[in-house]
Formats: structure tokens, C-alpha cells, sequence
């Protein structure tokens, strides 16, 4: 008995997600090994997009998804190369053996403004995720 409702829970378990990707009109963003779908209305999963339950006038999840898919291009390659590291990364799991290493952006812009959240006053949503999207941490 264990063992049929352990199976009827895993395929619960997937059906919501397939009710989510399985439409066949939904488009797919390929790039590289990651393979995405969004619905036509591209809603998020948590509240379809359209219901804000965070309170929110965008879904930051979908905000993240989209600057995330545009920030791929730039890093197609293992060697990233840009301006002088605005930051650095320290990790906090396996201490006290832990990953340590700049944050770089593949771009040769001015990149000060990506890790000074002092100067960030009074810019959007769009433009902070994107400043966070570029930075990529080095070994």
C-alpha cells in the first residue's frame, strides 16, 4: 500500500509542472544546456503572474528569469574577461575550506555602479536585476 500511494504522490508531484510546460503553444528559450518554457502569458508558478500575492506591480521571479536568459550570450565561453572586479565572493558552505573569488561582469563598460547599492536610489527593479545578473563568480 505504501508503494502505490508513494507513486501517486511522485506523478501528483508532476502533474502540476506539466500542466505549467506541457502546453504545446508555449515557447521555448534554448540556451546552451538550459532549456526553459513559459506559457503563452508567461505567468510565473507561484501566482500566475496575474494575481501580484506578493504585493508586487511585476512578478520579480519573471523580472529574474528574463535578465537572466539575456545575460547568458555574453558568458558562452569558460574565459570571462572585464573591467576591474567591482566585488568579491566568499562562501559560506564547507568552512572553513570555502570558495572565494571575484565577481566579474563580462562587459567592458564602467561596472562600479553593479555592486554599490548606495547608488542604486532611484532605479528600477529592471535595471538593479540586471546590474546583479552580469556578475559572475570567478575561482
Amino acid at each position: 500500500m505504501t508503494q502505490i500511494s508513494e507513486r501517486r504522490n511522485s506523478n501528483a508531484d508532476q502533474d502540476w509542472l506539466n500542466n505549467i510546460i506541457g502546453h504545446s503553444s508555449a515557447g521555448v528559450a534554448d540556451v546552451g544546456q538550459i532549456a526553459t518554457r513559459a506559457s503563452q502569458s508567461s505567468l510565473c508558478v507561484v501566482c500566475k503572474g496575474a494575481r501580484f500575492l506578493c504585493g508586487k506591480t511585476r512578478c520579480p521571479i519573471m523580472v529574474k528569469v528574463n535578465f537572466f536568459l539575456k545575460s547568458v550570450p555574453l558568458m558562452a565561453s569558460e574565459d570571462i574577461a572585464g573591467i576591474s572586479p567591482p566585488s568579491v565572493f566568499i562562501g559560506r558552505i564547507g568552512y572553513p575550506h570555502v570558495y572565494a573569488g571575484p565577481l566579474v561582469p563580462p562587459v567592458s563598460e564602467d561596472t562600479s555602479l553593479y555592486d554599490m547599492p548606495e547608488r542604486w536610489f532611484g532605479k528600477t527593479i529592471d535595471e538593479i536585476v540586471g546590474f546583479r545578473s552580469l556578475l559572475v563568480r570567478g575561482k
